[in-house]
């Protein structure tokens, strides 16, 4: 089950061909996809919880929550039910060097139970910065091992309403992110 908890935004919900400003807080099953969603649904960004308690979880193996890239009360009320929470860190000097720490500091504070892992993405090697970024990254024992390339085929499957698997299964991008499920499935 994937949860857009960003409902503001609601990339997720448009990514899957849902209109996350006409759709509803309700379960949608998308059998194409193999999974189901509950949606960004604007109504709630005004909520200062997210509504946990309307979240099947015991009727599902993996539930993969999208939240909002800050960290306000609707994220960490998500954050407290986490088990594993992944924190996506671009290759830049602003994410690498005051983002990354800083959300291990908050994901800690707000549930030590569970694990924080940080994700290198958007590596683009045509920028002399990036190799060491990525090295000072993956000094710190919480990075996982895989790496997400850019690619084009990254920019273009939301523009498609398809996943990257589903646009460009040979694209670099595609095989980053199966990489990076493979990992993450070893950590449970």
């Amino acid at each position: 089950m994937l949860v857009d908890a960003d409902p503001a935004q609601g990339n997720s919900t448009f990514a899957l061909g849902v209109d996350h400003e006409e759709a509803e807080f309700e379960l949608l099953e998308l059998p194409d996809e193999g999974f189901d969603l509950l949606p960004g649904a604007i109504d709630i960004a005004a909520l200062t919880a997210y509504p946990v308690e309307q979240i099947p979880t015991d009727e599902y193996d993996w539930i993969i929550m999208d939240t909002a890239p800050g960290l306000g009360d609707l994220t960490l009320s998500i954050i407290a039910l986490a088990d594993i929470a992944l924190v996506p860190v671009e290759a830049d000097v602003y994410s690498v060097r005051q983002g990354a720490r800083q959300a291990l500091e908050v994901l800690n504070a707000a549930n030590p139970e569970a694990k924080a892992c940080l994700v290198v993405t958007k590596i683009d090697r045509r920028y002399w910065t990036t190799d060491p970024l990525v090295q000072e990254v993956t000094r710190m024992p919480e990075c996982l091992k895989t790496r997400i390339r850019t690619c084009s085929k990254l920019r273009e499957a939301p523009a498609e309403t398809m996943s990257v698997l589903a646009h460009a299964p040979r694209s670099n991008g595609a095989k980053d992110y199966m990489a990076l499920a493979k990992e993450v499935l070893r950590l449970a």
